[in-house]
């Protein structure tokens, strides 16, 4: 019972995950990240330290959004297969 419980609490908190994914737009962000690495290794960039700073500052904040909600779906992963074990045993 209490395993039902579980997973569906689960369930809900992977709803609502993935819909902030949707609203914060993880794979426009990772684009993003991806844009401004490429950015960071232009020589003209750092002929303005005030621009490659406000670019490194930007990557900063976005990997670690995009950190945070990959790390949060590693762990509902985690305990979705744990239950499945415990369901198994």
């Amino acid at each position: 019972f209490i395993q039902e419980e579980l997973k569906e609490e689960l369930s809900i908190l992977r709803d609502k995950v993935e819909s902030l994914e949707v609203i914060f737009d993880l794979p426009r962000l990772k684009e993003e990240i991806e844009r401004i690495k490429k950015d960071l290794t232009s020589e003209e960039l750092w002929s303005s330290p005030q621009r490659a700073r406000e670019l490194l500052k930007r990557k900063s904040r976005l990997e670690d959004i995009v950190s945070h909600f990959e790390s949060l779906s590693d762990k509902l992963n985690y305990l979705e297969k744990s239950i499945g074990i415990l369901e198994e045993e």
